[in-house]
């Protein structure tokens, strides 16, 4: 899969991403919801994201409904160290709480992946 990742702290961005490439991923990576809109485009190509809840300028959410609107059956998955997700409209989407090793986050796409999602395939 081509999973595209948007979390604005650096290590843990490449964290996320070796975890990705180890699990046999390809990715895409982005420091802020605006790159991620950039790379995101209309999401041809892209079948996952992963996007980080607290960002500066464009949060997690504002970044999820966004791409959400672009492309409807996208799975998205929020992730946070914290329990902002609990509750809120971010509900709909796939939930990982941080920190999270590779299991974790192999199950997490495993979740939005088969949840009736159709991942699009480009």
């Amino acid at each position: 899969m081509k999973i595209l990742v948007a979390e604005d702290d650096r290590v843990i961005l490449m964290d996320i991403v070796d975890m990705l490439e180890e699990l046999g991923h390809e990715t895409l990576k982005a420091v802020s919801g605006e790159d991620a809109l950039l790379a995101f485009g209309d999401g041809t190509g892209i079948d996952l994201v992963i996007i980080d809840l607290t960002m500066p300028n464009m949060s997690g959410a504002e970044l999820a409904a966004e791409i959400s609107r672009r492309a409807p059956r996208m799975p998205i998955i929020i992730c946070s160290g914290s329990d902002d997700i609990a509750g809120s409209e971010l509900g709909k989407y796939g939930r990982l709480e941080k920190p999270f090793a590779g299991r974790g986050l192999a199950a997490a796409i495993h979740s939005v992946t088969s949840m009736g999602e159709s991942v699009p395939s480009h």
